[in-house]
């Protein structure tokens, strides 16, 4: 968490992640000032831009983990399970990344301030394109469950029907709650449609009418990858690059799974509030540049 201190007229963040302080001279409205704080954003910005990439490449090593094994004689429905794990908590990663956007949407509707709007505007997106990333995750993991529908064949060890069809059930039942979320997604974004084609056949002003176009464009784009996602889930046949593991292997990666989300948790309430404190920097500047004009 950052630490502020006000020090003879200084405004004072200090990062404790990268040891960096960022100081606002008191007259914030002074070119010089002005520029101070542009330079301490974009260090900052840039500093936790390297840390949440950092974290999302956690998440993809756990997720790649997860989708690349499988079941053996040995392991019966463990390997399953650690999917049904890894789901869980990327499930938890998305209700984390919409209670976020409703804060920030919350701070949007009482916003005054046109150029801290536009950064509302920004984060909202980002937190659009999180939550869509841990949705391409839990249906890449799902995916990898479609290996044990059919005939599965688990590491050709002759496993008795008894084990087969039960892990065969589970992983179906998985798979199948899935696709249903994936359908649901995908016609609420087909639906989606008619109310921005509406208002762009009614829309006079260029620039809306750009926007319009351009937000029709993204949504066609994700309802094209969100169809082929819901092939993927339904076609069967995941196995393809799947390893085998031992029984204790699988609840090993497990506690790896298990583990590395709730240390991704964390660090993300980290994150969250170093994104507060650099957000009050954006407020001073907003601020400050509206002082200037006046003056």
């Amino acid at each position: 968490m950052h630490a502020r201190v006000v020090i003879l007229g200084l405004v004072v963040l200090s990062a404790a992640c990268s040891g960096t302080v960022y100081a606002q001279a008191a007259d914030a409205s002074s070119p010089a000032a002005v520029a101070q704080l542009e330079d301490q954003i974009r260090n900052a910005e840039a500093d936790l831009k390297s840390q949440h990439d950092a974290v999302v490449k956690k998440i993809e090593f756990v997720v790649k983990l997860a989708a690349q094994v499988r079941d053996t004689r040995n392991s019966g429905s463990n390997a399953v399970i650690l999917k049904e794990d890894c789901v869980r908590e990327l499930r938890k990663m998305v209700t984390y990344y919409k209670a976020q956007k409703d804060q920030i949407h919350a701070r949007l509707e009482a916003e005054p301030n046109p150029v801290m709007r536009e950064e509302w505007e920004k984060q909202l997106r980002q937190a659009d394109a999180m939550i869509e990333g841990r949705i391409d995750d839990i249906i890449r993991v799902a995916a990898s469950l479609t290996a044990y529908s059919g005939l599965a064949n688990f590491n050709g060890n002759g496993e008795t029907g008894e084990i087969r069809d039960s892990t065969e059930r589970k992983a179906a039942q998985d798979v199948s709650r899935v696709r249903v979320k994936v359908e649901d997604n995908l016609e609420a974004m087909e639906a989606a449609r008619k109310p921005l084609q509406d208002e762009l056949r009614q829309a006079t002003e260029e620039s809306r009418r750009a926007e319009l176009k351009q937000a029709l464009a993204d949504l066609d784009q994700r309802i094209a990858k969100r169809r082929s996602q819901f092939a993927e889930l339904t076609a069967g046949g995941g196995a393809g690059g799947q390893r085998p593991v031992s029984a204790q292997a699988a609840h090993d990666l497990d506690r790896e799974v298990t583990d590395s989300f709730r240390d991704v948790r964390v660090e993300y309430d980290k994150l969250f509030q170093q994104k507060n404190d650099l957000d009050e920097l954006r407020r001073q500047l907003a601020k400050a540049k509206v002082d200037a004009a006046g003056k």
